[in-house]
């Protein structure tokens, strides 16, 4: 397999040690010879940048980009520009790839029609200490779980998340990289970049899939599994929604937006009525990021 095949873009922003972690799981497996690795420091601060540096250079064969202004997508953007490969791999700072993830993930595309645009792989969550707790359906979408196994067509209804996924360059390429107006930066959740991008490729013609084969353990940190950190996600979910709708000049964001003004009302009488439940909660959030900003309002923070 020549080098023009497979590249993997690793995005880090003040997460030294986790990004460390993940290059030295990758290092462990990949074939320098037919493939690429790529650090991009996303603006981190001086301490951790030194961190990055030196450990990568007793990694040696890691790219190291440095972008002086922080954001995701910018990030990866990055990344982009500098690949090599046909195809691009993206793995995020706090995933720690399985020891046979490059070798199935290599499966995959030797396999993959020239109509496939993007894939997206297992995501397992590795919880701290005290075993996993008792989350509903919306709190683990939110948390970039996806545990399932198997493979699967997936354009119809998206099963990638960015954190282990894998894109065609020519379809990147064809629809200008990650959005900018999307993505984390700094204290912001604003998410969506991934999903953007699925609908902008498959308006192309290009197909999605799904395959449980290549998989990564996803660190999640304490504070994810509080209160205060998963109302906000709701939050910034419907802020989310309605900006790639914008984005996509998607008439069906008002249709959104009226069923998220009649909801929301009424989901906060229930949520003083009945007993707490986590789901009427994050939906209440997320209905009030969707009229919020439909109006426009632009939060400073994401403590919603």
């Amino acid at each position: 397999m020549p080098l023009n095949v497979f590249s993997v873009v690793v995005c880090t922003h003040n997460r030294a040690e986790d990004a460390l972690e993940c290059l030295r799981a990758l290092h462990e497996q990949i074939d320098y010879a037919n493939s690429e690795v790529i650090l991009v420091d996303s603006a981190s601060s001086p301490a951790q940048q030194q961190l990055l540096q030196h450990g990568i250079s007793n990694l040696q064969k890691p790219l190291y980009l440095r972008l002086e202004q922080p954001g995701l997508s910018l990030a990866r953007n990055a990344g982009l520009a500098r690949c090599k490969g046909e195809w691009v791999a993206f793995v995020d700072d706090d995933a720690v790839p399985n020891p046979d993830w490059y070798e199935e993930l290599l499966s995959v595309l030797r396999n993959a029609p020239d109509d496939w645009g993007a894939i997206g792989g297992r995501i397992v969550p590795v919880f701290p200490a005290g075993g996993p707790p008792d989350l509903g359906p919306r709190w683990k979408r939110y948390l970039s779980i996806n545990d399932t196994v198997g493979s699967r067509d997936c354009t119809a209804k998206f099963e990638l998340i960015a954190a282990n996924s894998c894109f065609r360059r020519a379809a990147l390429d064809a629809v200008g990289g990650f959005p900018t107006e999307l993505g984390r930066s700094k204290k912001s959740l604003l998410s969506g970049e991934d999903v953007l991008v699925m609908w902008r490729i498959r308006r192309l013609g290009w197909k999605i899939w799904y395959d449980g084969s290549f998989c990564v353990g996803h660190k999640i940190p304490a504070d994810r599994l509080t209160k205060r950190w998963v109302r906000a996600r709701a939050y910034w979910e419907g802020i989310s929604t309605i900006r790639m709708a914008r984005l996509l000049s998607d008439r069906g964001r008002f249709r959104l937006i009226l069923k998220a003004a009649i909801a929301a009302p009424v989901l906060g009488i229930l949520s003083l009525l009945m007993p707490k439940g986590y789901e009427w909660d994050l939906r209440l959030r997320y209905d009030l990021g969707v009229v919020i900003e439909s109006l426009r309002f632009r939060p400073k923070s994401s403590s919603a």
